[in-house]
């Protein structure tokens, strides 16, 4: 969704009053909630743009947004952190950082989604959505061919019972 809402041309409120059209406003949005009303229309258009057609999003959508829970994030333990060079360690905490944000941002959008469904029966998008999200369909299923999967070797779970099963590239 993010990748849809940087390629947006939509109106966002950048601050009191302050308005941009570019997608490059969405590419530093706060949170993933405030991309989140960008997207769907938050900020109306205007000087002489025609309206913002809202659509409701499809109840399976939102039942997947509405369903995600946060996990713990998965630390290593005493043993291995003892094995991470300053670096590595360094790198893990960043990259953890980094999910917990795109977590508290999400948890942020979820709370919009469900209030909005409470008060309206629906979360309402803009009718881009469609065509940004068969966009990037297309943009996955490109990239996803373009993989060179020659290297790739897929077992079955029995398959690791064999002492034979793994080898060294």
């Amino acid at each position: 969704m993010a990748v849809a809402l940087k390629q947006q041309g939509i109106k966002h409120m950048e601050g009191e009053g302050e308005e941009t059209t570019s997608g490059a406003a969405l590419v530093g949005a706060a949170t993933f909630a405030d991309a989140a009303k960008a997207a769907s229309g938050a900020a109306a258009g205007g000087d002489g743009e025609k309206p913002l057609v809202k659509e409701p999003l499809p109840q399976v959508e939102v039942d997947f947004i509405l369903a995600w829970k946060r996990e713990p994030s998965p630390c290593p333990d005493d043993d291995h952190w003892a094995l991470l060079s300053p670096e590595q360690r360094q790198l893990h905490e960043e990259i953890a950082a980094m999910g917990k944000e795109f977590e508290d941002s999400f948890e942020e959008f979820q709370d919009e989604v469900r209030r909005e469904v409470e008060e309206n029966g629906c979360y309402m998008v803009d009718e881009s959505y469609y065509t940004d999200q068969a966009e990037m369909q297309a943009q996955l299923k490109e990239g996803w061919a373009a993989i060179d999967w020659s290297d790739v070797i897929c077992a079955d779970w029995d398959d690791f019972n064999d002492p034979n099963c793994c080898r060294s590239l």
